[in-house]
């Protein structure tokens, strides 16, 4: 599942016809990090609002979309939920006790949740637990790095004050990435050898480049070369 493209809530009942038993996993990246890139992301919602304080004002007051808060308050939690509940207005007692209902869920399902700023250490438990080799160079990982945000439009949410402004309508997704990074650092201190094997899959990680380099953030409108080709404006509605 995408953790900063939108997504649609996750099909459970069709997962289950299509690969019953089979083991699952996600991502989850820093509620903060993956507001700041959605926000940016999706331009006619960061035209409409401007500012992460803005938006969430919004939300608080009921003035924002469905579709809107479904994509940048709690958007983890709702695609994980399965169902169309909106979540961006849950209050902080509310908050804890749907999260602590989503974990069960999870747990029940066999949920590896992964985090994106220990992706290696995640991908260690995942080649761990479907017993892959993924040490000796036989399979090829992609290097993970983060779009520098030179956009001078886009908004740069950093300071203590504009995160506490975001959390306000993420708290769930907040609480699901505190438990499910504490719970990665569990699963790695259960694996023998974890250390020598990290450092073994961080040795066959490469960087993205050619027609496997991240997707851009616009259409390209000129077609020099077979990323671009991919990525063509021709057909495609931009913001």
């Amino acid at each position: 599942m995408s953790y900063r493209h939108i997504t649609p809530v996750v099909d459970y009942s069709g997962l289950d016809l299509l690969v019953p038993d089979a083991m699952l996993t996600t991502i989850a990246r820093d509620p903060v990090t993956k507001f700041n890139s959605m926000f940016n992301f999706v331009k006619p919602t960061l035209r409409k609002y401007r500012s992460a304080g803005n938006f969430v004002k919004a939300v608080l007051r009921g003035e924002a979309t469905v579709d809107e808060m479904n994509d940048l308050c709690n958007n983890f939690a709702y695609s994980l939920s399965g169902e169309k509940e909106t979540l961006g207005r849950l209050d902080g007692e509310e908050s804890e006790a749907y999260a602590k209902d989503m974990i069960e869920r999870m747990e029940g399902r066999g949920m590896f949740v992964m985090i994106m700023e220990k992706l290696p250490e995640s991908l260690v438990v995942v080649c761990e637990g479907m017993g892959w080799d993924c040490y000796s160079g036989s399979m090829s990982f992609k290097a993970t790095s983060e779009r520098k945000n030179t956009d001078p439009g886009n908004v740069k949410c950093k300071d203590p004050a504009c995160e506490e402004e975001i959390l306000k309508c993420n708290m769930v997704d907040k609480i699901l990435y505190e438990h499910y990074k504490e719970k990665l650092g569990e699963i790695t201190r259960g694996i023998e050898g974890f250390e020598e094997k990290l450092e073994m899959l961080k040795g066959v990680m490469e960087k993205s480049t050619g027609n496997k380099q991240k997707y851009p953030v616009s259409c390209r409108g000129q077609v020099k070369n077979e990323f671009d080709q991919m990525h063509s404006c021709k057909g495609n509605l931009t913001p």
